[in-house]
Formats: structure tokens, C-alpha cells, sequence
């Protein structure tokens, strides 16, 4: 998606230039941000407001609801239907909203890049976690996706042990040596504390199976690309400020190459 172009600035004091109005209210509805029926001009709908009734049937052009019991102000040159959707856009972002979009500002910069990313096979968001996945996702960059959710004991055990035999086995056996190695690994289940300190040691965060935030549905972990794993840290801890009734402001960026992050 383009990045959002305007020559001056909508919203709150700003100039509200129609061309430009009419280009963010086209991006709002392409994010279904605002619906199609809310998409006419404040001017045009009291220019309708003022036809005479003809006894035809009648067109409402009601405001979209407002997000978390918000009130919008009246701004000349938008309707309240177009801010309550910059508001709702700037609830992902903004503890704040200010309903003013800047010529690449934040709010202008996201609405341009504004994408939903994907959700992998078989991970389970419930509850909570799929509301704070919702005002994470279009935010994320460009090859990201929701890796894991909500993820069992048993998974958990799982993945503990990958990390031991296959992933990280190398480093384990270069910093504890192969005869330690060994020990751990004639048992992995009895051995389990000694495999946590083993994995952890080589730089790979994992709570005990059965004590993870991920096994009490309150983390979700974010893949992609490595070169993207900064950018990712940096718009997940924007948006665990602007919603901190949500999510907790823990997001670690782990060694496998995915950011977790945790809610409430």
C-alpha cells in the first residue's frame, strides 16, 4: 500500500484541503477503517441535509460508533463519522488521540503502510490475545506474522526439546562440553531443570513447561524476517503504551529470531 500523501494537514486545526480529505477518507475505507456509507464529505451530506423531502425513500448517513466511549468534537471540513475513524486508527498508536494527520507524521506514515499480516497455521488467539493481536497486526512491517499464541504445556515440552536436540545442540555442547550433554539428554523430562539452564545459557529464553505466559493465553510471538526484528520491538512497545489496560509493555526480541510480547 502507497504511503499516504497529503499536501497539508487533516483533522484538528489543520486545513482539511478537500483533495486531501477525500484521499484519506478512500484509505480509511479501504482499511475498513470507515465504512462506504460514511464516506461522503461533510460538505456533501449538509448540502443533503438542506434538499427538500420529496417523499423518496431517505439516505442516513449516521455516524460510524465511536471507539472504547469516545465523543467526537465537530472538525470543520469532516464529518464525525471520518473522525471517529481517525480516532480509531490513532487507539492502535496513541494513548491520546489527537485526530491530526501531519504530511509524514506517524499517523500519516502508518495509514500508508497499513496492511493485516497473517496468522500461522494452527496458532490459537483466544480471548485477549486475538484483541491485542488485532491492534498490533496492521502495524507490524512488511513480512510479519503472528507465530504462536496461546500454546499448551505439552507444546511447550515440545519446543523445549528442539531447542535442546536440533537448534541450539552445538552451542550447548561447545560452552557445557559432551559428556554434560549427554547426562541431560539420557532423560530430558527427569533432566528438565538442567535442559532450562542448558538452553537458557546459550541465549534462548523459554519459562518452564507449564509456567509460560504463552500456556496462560497472555503472549503472542511475532515472526519474520531478522532484518525487521528492531522495527517490530520498536511499534509493539508504541502500541503496549497506548493501550497499557491491555498489554503488560514486556516485548523481548528472542534468539530464534521471533519478538514475544505479553498482555495483562
Amino acid at each position: 500500500m502507497a504511503v499516504l500523501f497529503t499536501m497539508a494537514g487533516i483533522g484538528v486545526n489543520q486545513p482539511n484541503r478537500p483533495d486531501d480529505v477525500e484521499r484519506l477518507t478512500a484509505r480509511l475505507v479501504k482499511i475498513g477503517k470507515l465504512s462506504p456509507k460514511h464516506a461522503m464529505s461533510y460538505e456533501r451530506r449538509e448540502y443533503m441535509n438542506f434538499l427538500p423531502n420529496t417523499g423518496g425513500p431517505q439516505q442516513c448517513y449516521a455516524p460510524a460508533p465511536m471507539p472504547m466511549g469516545m465523543t467526537p468534537a465537530r472538525v470543520p471540513g469532516l464529518s464525525d463519522a471520518l473522525v471517529a475513524a481517525i480516532i480509531s486508527v490513532q487507539n492502535h498508536f496513541m494513548l491520546r488521540p489527537d485526530v491530526i494527520i501531519s504530511s509524514g507524521g506517524t499517523t500519516a506514515r502508518y495509514l500508508g503502510n497499513w496492511e493485516v499480516k497473517t496468522i500461522a497455521k494452527n496458532v490459537q488467539l483466544p480471548g485477549r490475545l486475538r484483541e491485542a493481536w488485532d491492534l498490533v497486526n496492521p502495524l507490524l512491517p512488511k513480512g510479519s506474522y503472528c507465530s504462536s499464541g496461546y500454546r499448551s504445556s505439552e507444546r511447550q515440552r515440545e519446543l523445549l526439546h528442539n531447542f535442546f536436540n536440533v537448534t541450539y545442540k552445538a552451542d550447548i555442547i561447545a560452552k557445557y562440553g559432551q559428556a554434560a550433554y549427554d547426562a541431560a539428554a539420557t532423560n530430558l523430562v527427569a533432566n528438565e531443570a538442567k535442559v532450562l539452564e542448558m538452553v537458557r545459557g546459550v541465549g534462548q529464553a523459554i519459562a518452564t513447561p507449564g509456567r509460560s505466559a504463552h500456556q496462560q493465553s497472555k503472549a503472542i510471538d511475532v515472526g519474520g524476517p531478522s532484518t525487521i526484528d528492531n522495527e517490530q520491538v520498536k511499534v509493539i512497545a508504541q502500541v503496549a503504551r497506548a493501550n497499557p489496560h491491555l498489554l503488560s509493555g514486556k516485548v523481548l526480541k528472542e534468539r530464534n529470531g521471533c519478538v514475544h510480547f505479553e498482555i495483562r
